[in-house]
């Protein structure tokens, strides 16, 4: 029989929190000792699609509308409301994962890989390479399925029809409306808050918060400082218009 792909919208109000978050130190034992627990559960829950899964194998789509309660559009407002702003090339892009180590929950659905440092625009980020999160991706049935209580597994008919087999080989796909996907290999301009939860660099602000650099524009150079006249010749795209503009105009005054 033909599956369908399921289409579930939500709306979510989403609140940034303004309150800063310390860095766990990475010369603590008891620091060290939670990372490492957590690098493990997160290893253990990922979800590493395979080259061979295509559209077909999608068979929920969770597409949700996200409003944050600061204008990200705003360049002030990123500048204040992130903890590191960089320019990053994605190393690796791993799985996607839909539960919190630390906290023990399952929740929405979070793509997971490592960042090369090419510049820091704000905050001290000393290693080359990091770990990133950011909402959305997609993980397969059987692992969502973990995440459903038995109230909502009743409403998802997907539960009842697929079998133990097909749930490991079909995917749920989780996108908020307007966002853009984060490629392997490109390079972004990135506005990063730390999460513990995961002792991850959080990507935020969405489509406002990844925005692509024409790697063309830059200079190379020993520094990972942006240096003031690289401000004026890197170029930034625009998710809205498509268009390319200086990084200068993105950032303006930091």
């Amino acid at each position: 029989m033909k599956k369908k792909t399921v289409i579930i919208f939500s709306s979510i109000f989403f609140i940034l929190l303004l309150s800063g978050i310390t860095i766990l130190s990475k010369t603590s034992n008891n620091s060290v000792l939670a990372s490492a627990n957590i690098k493990n559960t997160i290893d253990k829950n990922v979800n590493s699609l395979s080259s061979t899964t295509e559209n077909k194998d999608v068979v929920l789509d969770l597409r949700s509308e996200l409003d944050y309660l600061i204008n990200t559009t705003d360049k002030k407002v990123r500048n204040e409301n992130s903890d590191f702003i960089i320019i990053g090339t994605v190393q690796s892009v791993d799985g996607s994962i839909n539960y919190n180590p630390k906290e023990e929950l399952y929740t929405d659905i979070q793509t997971i890989g490592k960042i090369k440092v090419e510049k820091v625009i704000k905050g001290n980020v000393e290693d080359n390479i990091i770990p990133f999160i950011r909402l959305g991706g997609v993980i397969s049935f059987s692992e969502y399925e973990k995440g459903l209580t038995e109230s909502q597994k009743t409403k998802v008919e997907l539960t009842k029809t697929l079998t133990n087999e097909e749930k490991k080989t079909k995917y749920v796909s989780s996108y908020t409306m307007g966002n853009i996907n984060i490629e392997q290999g490109k390079t972004y301009l990135m506005y990063l808050k730390y999460d513990p939860d995961y002792d991850r660099y959080g990507i935020v602000f969405l489509q406002d918060g990844l925005r692509e650099i024409d790697k063309s524009t830059m200079a190379k150079s020993e520094s990972k400082k942006l240096i003031k006249d690289e401000m004026s010749t890197i170029k930034v795209k625009n998710n809205e218009s498509g268009k390319f503009e200086t990084i200068n105009d993105v950032l303006g005054d930091l």
